[in-house]
C-alpha cells in the first residue's frame, strides 16, 4: 500500500529526478530551428512523439514531487529510517519538536500507542538525573502550545527507537488524499515513460525484421 515513506523512495529515484528535467529542456529544444525533411517520414510525428512524451512524464513528475514537497509530513522528509535519524543526530529534543503541536486527537492516539509498548520510569527514576530518562511532549495544537497543562509528557530510558517508529507511523499515512494525488501524478509519468518504451521497441524490432 501506497504511503508517504515509499513516495518518498519513489521521488528520490534517479528516473524521476532526471524525467523532470525535460519539463524546461523540451520547450527550449523546440524553439530551436531544426532542418529536417519531415516529409520523409511516413507520420509527421516520427521525430517529435518522445519529445511529447517525455515533456508529458516530466511535468507529471513535476507536478506530483511539487504535492510532495508541499504536503509530505517533514518527519518523513527528514528521515528515511531510525538509523538515519541516529546518523543526523536525531534525540529526543528533536523527536519533541516534531510531535509538540500534533493536536488532541493525535496526541491521545500516538500516547496509548507508545505506552503499550515502553516501560515507564517511576517518579523516582524521572527525578534522579542520574537515571538517564527522557521525555517528550505531546501538545495538544498550536492554540496550546504557551500551556504545560494541555501537554502530555511520556517519559522514557532506552525506548527511544520505539517513540520514533510510533511517530513515523503516526505521520505515515495523514492527509490520504493529498497522498493519492502525488501518487496519481508519479503514475502518469512512469506510464508515459513505459508507453515510449514500448513504442520505440516496436519501431526498432519492425526496422530489424
Amino acid at each position: 500500500m501506497i504511503n508517504w515513506h515509499r513516495l518518498r523512495g519513489l521521488s528520490n529515484q534517479k528516473i524521476v529526478v532526471s524525467t523532470s528535467m525535460w519539463v524546461f529542456i523540451v520547450p527550449i529544444i523546440f524553439k530551436i530551428p531544426i532542418e529536417a525533411s519531415f516529409t520523409q517520414c511516413s507520420n509527421i510525428y516520427c521525430f517529435n512523439i518522445n519529445f511529447f512524451i517525455l515533456y508529458f512524464s516530466g511535468l507529471s513528475f513535476f507536478i506530483g514531487g511539487v504535492v510532495f514537497s508541499i504536503f509530505c509530513p517533514r518527519f518523513i522528509k527528514d528521515y528515511s529510517s531510525f538509523s538515519d535519524f541516529i546518523n543526523k543526530g536525531g534525540s529526543n529534543v528533536t523527536l519533541n519538536s516534531h510531535v509538540i503541536n500534533i493536536g488532541k486527537k493525535r496526541s491521545k492516539n500516538l500516547y496509548d500507542e507508545i505506552m503499550k509498548t515502553i516501560e515507564h520510569p517511576s517518579r523516582q527514576d524521572i527525578d534522579n538525573i542520574n537515571k538517564g530518562v527522557s521525555y517528550i511532549s505531546l501538545g495538544l495544537g498550536k492554540q496550546d502550545k504557551k500551556s504545560d497543562n494541555d501537554k502530555i509528557c511520556i517519559y522514557f530510558t532506552r525506548e527511544i527507537n520505539v517513540i520514533f517508529t510510533k511517530i513515523y507511523d503516526m505521520y505515515i499515512n495523514v492527509n490520504p488524499l493529498i497522498l493519492y494525488i502525488s501518487t496519481f501524478f508519479y503514475t502518469l509519468g512512469f506510464i508515459g515513460l513505459l508507453y515510449m518504451f514500448v513504442r520505440n521497441f516496436i519501431y526498432v524490432f519492425n526496422k530489424l525484421i
